[in-house]
């Protein structure tokens, strides 16, 4: 797969390149933000997904970062569930 370094203006004949700076951590945090809240939002009305509205098991605390993904991928590896009410069971 071919990924430019940025966008193409084609107000210009021929088409020019303009380059552009990597999204930085907080754009590509707020980015999956989006995404996982409108695929949610999909899935609830494709009913495949029910909102447990008792419980948001997936609000990890705020700057819980490397000790938090390391345990998720602990469960992960060990098919073990991560958070919830079932936390450990398989």
């Amino acid at each position: 797969m071919l990924i430019p370094d940025g966008v193409y203006l084609t107000g210009t004949h021929p088409p020019y390149l303009r380059t552009v700076a990597a999204p930085t951590a907080p754009e590509l945090q707020a980015l999956v933000q989006r995404i996982s809240e409108r695929l949610g939002l999909h899935l609830e009305r494709k009913e495949s997904l029910v909102r447990d509205a008792e419980s948001s098991h997936l609000d990890l605390e705020p700057g819980g970062g490397e000790d938090a993904l390391s345990d998720l991928q602990g469960h992960s590896i060990t098919y073990r569930i991560a958070l919830g009410p079932h936390k450990g069971r398989r």
